[in-house]
């Protein structure tokens, strides 16, 4: 199968010969494998353009992409990567309005095989031989801009491609130039010539600005003993002097193939005339087809044989409408008469216009045909319009009804009937009304009506504010107290407990069941009791886990959590919200798990898991995934799952000797507790291969037998059974380290970790038996301790501070639980 393609860019419609910035085409270099494909295809689509940024983020995807190690896929997704950081820092290095977004396509065929890796909303429209339509990326998938996040969001796609299908990578203004069905079409042409002159008519007829590449998969010639040159199509002019093509011509000139062999160039004998124009054949009988140098596929070709405007109908065809009580051969129109009012008379009929004038299709035509067209037929009818007059209506007018006239006689007899001395019309009385004389006043007796008038509007008063204004009073108290709490967080201080205290009682005292109020009141009264002591943080659970028999590894890293879980004994990776208090996912990812293969090896069982910086062998860091093989696995985020790879460190360790694993700088660490030795592996070409060194001198080293976990920044430090903790620098212990400052001596520390800055980071001590966290400086000073409410210290296995933001997460209780650190921490 071959392969035509290229590269088209635009300025304002017209083509540009030269060299596109935004696109290239490349074949493998000398040496690569020749499993990583054929074609190498990549487009840049930058915003604002510019070309030299364009130039070198599709150079670099390109150079990586034949540098790299690995299978198709991987290659991808390391091109990918590197483009994405190169326009990152690039933006970093620009002003605001000149950062560049946008997306980036690599493309490779590798036989009948297509592999897309896509950053960005792309637009790639792949059409099959069988019309199906497959587009890339698909829009269900989220669509993070080219240098928007690190690491990027990489989409990767696979289509099978043979003989009839084609390809089209376009960069947003030139897919837009037309509607998809367009495209479909424009596609559909089986001669890819054609194909790319549709493409070059649209994007002229827009006046687009933009680059598209356009890959056409054709089938292998058949192989025969002549050579053809494919000739181009003759004018009239030469069709009439030049006998026509033998027959076999054509078939030759469809097997041969159009991108291998050019056209002659034109000579001054025979200058360069494009072809006119023919009519249809059915049109002109008096003219024969020319036989074409290659036949075309009639499925891919529309021809246009009727005009877009329709063309008016001959006279000869009109039908005109039949008056009554006229005869149909009647042509002449009726003598006007004088119209008498409210009779309606017909205007004189108007001769057709086919009649008065002549059209160039009948003076091209035969006499005897003319004068079979010139007669006229028995139904011909002349038109007339029929004006109506405007005819006024009489207006109707509705009777009006007047209320007052209506119902005033019937008030009056009703009034009346009621009250017969006041209104007129009267009944005079047998006996007169006698005169009353008004009562004495009684000053006790309106005294005591005027003060209980005062009383009960008094009581009703007081009734309604208890019952009403209470609550809304409550209502604002009980707002003013929610900011009181979370400025008391935040400090720690205790007036301001106090004071959150204080607004509780009052909310309480016009709201006795308010529920808010009392968590308010009792959490308040908690941290001023506690506050010599402890202060207490606010958990949230964000996972629930299962039951594991052995404490679980965590580590925190930019906006993922990644867990070893020993009961399935496989490792987890879950994505974080902004806030870190929640996940973005509830589905986490799995990464690594025991009996899968990598590298044509099964895993065995996960002992340990560390974090190892982003450095100068990892530019984005990477997850260090120990197993009881001794076999260590490297995960790359910026990769994904399927980028692992495995290495076998040396060194004689036993089964299950290996409990725990650290990382600095970019050394690896393991403690072997059947040796009773912390071994240290420096990488060498990035490979950790070279035998490891004892970090501890024989007879100096502790109890390593009885340790629950190790941390380095510089110092190695240890957390014992015992519940000591130490520090050793270069193998020798720290003696100027000693835990002091503690309120109380009962400290037992079950749980460790340190910060990574040498200076300023602090030390985390989680103490199940006292329900607390203790916090620390690097030199043991007692800083601040917390405490949570619910108990779930009780059951801590794991502690891990992060920075941005600043959370402390916690495995207890069988669930994963996060609580925002107050700013008095970090001073």
């Amino acid at each position: 199968m071959r392969r035509y393609s290229e590269i088209l860019r635009f300025h304002e419609g017209a083509r540009v010969q030269a060299s596109a910035p935004e696109a290239t085409s490349e074949t493998p270099p000398a040496g690569t494998p020749p499993d990583v494909g054929e074609q190498l295809i990549v487009l840049v689509d930058l915003g604002p353009a510019l070309a030299h940024r364009s130039r070198e983020t599709r150079t670099i995807a390109a150079r990586t992409f034949w540098q790299s190690d690995g299978g198709v896929v991987a290659r991808l997704r390391r091109a990918l990567v590197e483009a994405n950081r190169y326009v990152l820092q690039e933006g970093g290095h620009t002003p605001q309005p000149q950062s560049a977004s946008g997306n980036i396509t690599c493309a490779v065929f590798s036989g009948e095989e297509l592999f897309l890796g896509q950053v960005g909303p792309g637009n790639v429209l792949l059409y099959n031989p069988e019309g199906r339509v497959e587009l890339f990326p698909s829009s269900a998938l989220p669509m993070l801009p080219l240098g928007a996040a690190l690491p990027p969001a990489i989409h990767v796609g696979y289509a099978p491609v043979a003989p009839g299908s084609a390809l089209l990578i376009a960069t947003a203004s030139v897919a837009e130039a037309q509607a998809r069905s367009l495209w479909v079409e424009t596609l559909a042409v089986s001669e890819p010539e054609r194909s790319v002159e549709q493409v070059l008519r649209s994007m002229r007829e827009n006046h687009v600005t933009g680059c598209a590449v356009v890959v056409h998969c054709l089938p292998e010639p058949a192989v025969t003993g002549e050579t053809y040159l494919p000739q181009k199509p003759l004018s009239r002019s030469e069709r009439s002097t030049k006998p026509p093509a033998p027959a076999h011509a054509a078939d030759l000139a469809s097997a041969a193939p159009a991108a291998l062999v050019a056209p002659p160039a034109p000579t001054p004998s025979s200058p360069r005339v494009e072809p006119a124009l023919a009519p249809p054949a059915s049109a002109r009988p008096d003219l024969r087809p020319v036989s074409a140098p290659r036949t075309e596929a009639p499925a891919a070709v529309t021809h246009f044989t009727e005009p877009l405007v329709p063309v008016p109908p001959a006279a000869a065809s009109l039908k005109r409408p039949t008056l009554l009580g006229r005869s149909p051969a009647s042509r002449s129109a009726p003598e006007p008469s004088k119209a008498s009012p409210g009779v309606i008379t017909p205007p004189a009929v108007v001769k057709p216009v086919a009649d008065s004038v002549e059209t160039p299709a009948l003076t091209s035509l035969p006499p005897e045909e003319y004068a079979e067209f010139d007669k006229p037929t028995v139904e011909e009818r002349p038109r007339f319009a029929l004006h109506l007059p405007h005819v006024a209506l009489p207006r109707l007018k509705l009777p009006q009804i007047s209320l007052r006239r209506t119902f005033q006689p019937l008030v009056k007899a009703f009034g009346r009937a009621l009250m017969p001395g006041i209104l007129p019309g009267k009944v005079s009385s047998k006996r007169a009304r006698a005169l009353r004389l008004p009562p004495k006043e009684n000053a006790l007796l309106l005294g005591s009506v005027v003060l209980g008038f005062l009383l009960i509007i008094t009581l009703l008063t007081l009734t309604t504010y208890f019952r009403f204004g209470g609550a809304s009073r409550a209502a604002a108290l009980l707002e003013t107290a929610e900011t009181a709490w979370q400025d008391a967080y935040t400090s720690q201080a205790p007036e301001d407990w106090q004071r959150t205290l204080t607004l509780a009682e009052q909310v309480l005292a016009l709201d006795a069941r308010n529920e808010r109020a009392r968590t308010l009141r009792d959490e308040a009264q908690l941290n001023l009791d506690v506050l010599e002591n402890a202060a207490v943080l606010a958990v949230t659970q964000i996972a629930e886990l299962g039951v594991s028999p052995a404490p679980r590894r965590m580590l925190i890293t930019r906006s993922w959590i990644y867990l070893l879980n020993p009961v399935t004994d496989e490792v987890l990776g879950m994505p974080l919200a902004e806030d870190g208090l929640r996940l973005s996912s509830a589905a986490p990812t799995s990464i690594l798990r025991r009996g899968q293969l990598v590298s044509g090896n099964m895993v065995e069982h996960l002992v340990d898991i560390a974090w190892m910086a982003p450095g100068t062998g990892y530019p984005d860091g990477a997850v260090f995934i120990y197993s009881d093989d001794g076999a260590l696995y490297i995960y790359e985020p910026a990769l994904g799952p399927v980028g692992i790879t495995r290495q076998q460190l040396e060194g004689e360790h036993a089964s299950r000797a290996v409990t725990m694993m650290a990382t600095y700088g970019d050394q690896l660490y393991l403690l072997d507790r059947q040796q009773g030795q912390l071994f240290r592996y420096a990488p060498i070409n990035g490979l950790y291969s070279s035998p490891p060194r004892p970090y501890f001198s024989p007879g100096n080293a502790p109890q390593l037998q009885t340790a629950l976990n190790v941390n380095l920044d510089g110092r190695l430090y240890l957390l014992l059974g015992d519940g000591s903790v130490r520090t050793y620098f270069a193998g020798a212990e720290d003696l100027s380290f000693s835990v002091r400052g503690v309120p109380d001596t009962d400290l037992h520390p079950s749980v460790m970790y340190v910060e990574s800055d040498p200076d300023t980071g602090q030390i985390f001590l989680g103490d199940r038996q006292n329900e607390r966290i203790v916090v620390l400086d690097k030199r043991g000073n007692y800083l601040h301790q917390f405490r949570v409410r619910e108990g779930q210290l009780r059951q801590l296995e794991t502690l891990v501070v992060a920075q941005e933001p600043h959370v402390l997460y916690m495995i207890a209780a069988n669930g994963i639980y996060a609580a925002a650190l107050p700013e008095f921490v970090r001073r």
